[in-house]
């Protein structure tokens, strides 16, 4: 829905230019999504007595997107609605009215709307590519497979219509075809991971087994926490007859069960409360714990736009770019987190090990860590400034450290590992 209404953004501000302050105030709060923005400068305008048409326009497409953006469906189709009375030829309206009876699956209201917008503008990708979806939802693959092909004529880049081709032609047992789109979609768009599950899934229904499985697997190391990926995997060792290998992929399709039980949970509470900087949050350390970097950061920083002040988000937030050696963005993270809450010991453990890793400012990184120490004595702290003193060339406070550290983690590995590099050195 994100994409739907960035794109509307874009055009709407592009395609409509008036030279009145108002109106330009508020198309710019429109195109930066801030909505209540966009409606109050509206309604400054309308109120000063502006009687350019366009600012009642966009105050009521305000209205209608503000709702939308807040999954309130119902109030949001009624909005959409009285926009369309009162300008029959708004593709924003038309569109915006399309897409919330799509998403409410009022399909025999979606399609009036979506094709009048097409009407209004043929060369808008996004128009087409959702009649297709709506059609493919009816079980009309005709219509569905037409707009598809429509939607590629004005983009032929757009890979969800590749991809959505391709699934026509899987269900068909057009194996060979739906992976020549799979394919396209792939083209520049490598990262999706779903699109090479499906292309995995398409190959393997042809035998192509070295194929399927390089495909699933690149697909588990974009999205480690994908669930039916791990159970085909299994299927395509089986069929290759590396039984190893099929253990293994079953072996983790058990595991993860319950995480895909609590992806779900996360992804409902989402739906329901779309605004609760906690639940991104919640979803923010479950990918974080998943090894799925990219998606933890997004959620992490989609938490911070809406509470600023969420510190557990950005010390989350520092973990992450520290382990995607974005070091200067996880300083940043680190002393924000510290500023709103200096009692978070854990911020100045992780400070402390971006300057110990990049090999800069050791003295500080040593302070760092005796406050962290200071407010709460715990392992990471102890071996962290183990290190620190060992790359200052302290062997006896760094095997000290090291020693405390064990004392609370007795069969931490990394810790007696640390304590044992640090007698060698001393022999």
């Amino acid at each position: 829905m994100q994409k739907f209404i960035l794109f509307i953004l874009l055009t709407f501000t592009t395609q409509l230019a008036f030279s009145q302050s108002h109106y330009e105030k508020a198309a710019k709060h429109f195109e930066n999504a801030k909505y209540h923005l966009a409606i109050e400068e509206a309604e400054k305008g309308i109120k000063s007595g502006d009687q350019n048409p366009e600012l009642l326009h966009l105050k009521l497409v305000a209205e209608s997107y503000q709702l939308f953006a807040q999954n309130n469906l119902v109030e949001a189709k009624k909005s959409f609605e009285k926009s369309v009375e009162k300008f029959p030829t708004s593709f924003f309206g038309n569109y915006g009215l399309g897409l919330v009876c799509s998403e409410m699956l009022i399909h025999t209201e979606a399609i009036p709307a979506l094709k009048k917008a097409f009407e209004l503008n043929s060369q808008n990708p996004e128009v087409t590519y959702n009649l297709a979806n709506v059609y493919r939802s009816l079980g009309d693959n005709a219509n569905a497979q037409k707009w598809f092909k429509k939607t590629l004529e004005i983009n032929p880049n757009f890979a969800q219509a590749n991809l959505g081709l391709g699934i026509l032609d899987y269900r068909k047992g057009n194996f060979a075809e739906a992976e020549k789109f799979y394919r396209k979609a792939l083209g520049k768009n490598s990262e999706i991971p779903k699109l090479h599950f499906r292309l995995g899934q398409t190959l393997l229904k042809q035998e192509k087994i070295p194929e399927a499985i390089a495909e699933i697997t690149k697909e588990i190391e974009l999205f480690p926490e994908t669930l039916e990926a791990y159970n085909l995997l299994g299927k395509a060792y089986i069929k290759a007859g590396e039984i190893r290998g099929a253990d293994r992929a079953f072996k983790l399709f058990k595991k993860l069960q319950p995480l895909q039980d609590r992806l779900n949970l996360f992804t409902l509470a989402l739906k329901v409360s779309p605004n609760n900087p906690q639940n991104h949050a919640n979803l923010a350390k479950f990918y974080y714990n998943a090894y799925n970097n990219k998606k933890a950061e997004e959620s992490y920083k989609k938490t911070i736009e809406l509470d600023s002040n969420f510190s557990e988000a950005h010390l989350g937030l520092g973990m992450v770019l520290f382990e995607e050696k974005k070091n200067l963005e996880a300083i940043k993270s680190f002393l924000k987190t510290i500023e709103l809450n200096p009692n978070d010991s854990r911020a100045y453990v992780y400070l402390a090990s971006v300057y110990f890793e990049t090999n800069t400012n050791l003295d500080e990184a040593k302070s760092l860590t005796e406050k962290a120490i200071q407010l709460e004595p715990t392992a990471p702290a102890f071996d962290t400034l183990g290190l620190i003193y060992l790359k200052l060339g302290d062997k006896v406070k760094a095997r000290e450290n090291f020693q405390k550290a064990i004392n609370l983690a007795p069969t931490n590995k990394a810790y007696q590992q640390h304590l044992g590099m640090t007698i060698s050195k001393e022999q």
